[in-house]
């Protein structure tokens, strides 16, 4: 029998937060998730939630997997406080190799994804812009060309996420997540 859970999550996530190497491996990444669920995508549109897709999650060795209509979504979690962990996943741009971050807040059967993209400011076109420049250089980030924030470290994410989040709206993504 499958047991149902509310939970948020971003698997497809985007832009503001990226790394040109992984800073989560297989080696320090933590597992808070089941091996297997499937998962029910839902999207925030015009104020209601909405079923986006249908998908089953799994953990591959080192990783967990998103198998969704458009292809596999793989990435890690690692925790930085309680029932907080930041998810990395590579790009799929075949182009670059980078990684991109959000931040998963687990609370019970509840797991609420923040990507803080586009909601930092009003400048959509610069991300880093909520951050002073004083702040960007005691955690070593750096703005990008294209408007992210290139980030070194778990300890740099950590930071800002955790600052982020207290001011956060809802999540990205909904999922409803079965598992045995």
């Amino acid at each position: 029998m499958w047991r149902w859970l509310s939970v948020t999550l971003a698997f497809a996530l985007t832009g503001c937060f990226v790394s040109a190497t992984p800073l989560i491996t297989t080696a320090t990444a933590d597992y808070p998730l089941p091996n297997q669920a499937l998962v029910q995508k839902y999207h925030f549109l015009a104020g209601a939630w909405h079923v986006a897709e249908s998908a089953e999650m799994l953990r591959v060795g080192g990783e967990y997997v998103l198998r969704l209509e458009n292809g596999d979504e793989h990435f890690l979690l690692k925790r930085i406080d309680p029932g907080k962990y930041i998810a990395q996943e590579q790009s799929p741009d075949a182009k670059e190799t980078r990684f991109q971050y959000a931040l998963l807040v687990i609370d019970g059967p509840r797991i609420a994804e923040y990507t803080f993209t586009h909601s930092l400011n009003e400048r959509q076109d610069d991300e880093c812009a909520a951050l002073a420049p004083t702040e960007k250089r005691q955690l070593g980030i750096v703005d990008t060309p294209e408007g992210d924030c290139s980030v070194t470290s778990v300890e740099s994410l950590r930071a800002v996420f955790l600052k982020l989040l207290e001011t956060a709206e809802q999540p990205k993504f909904v999922y409803l997540v079965a598992t045995p």
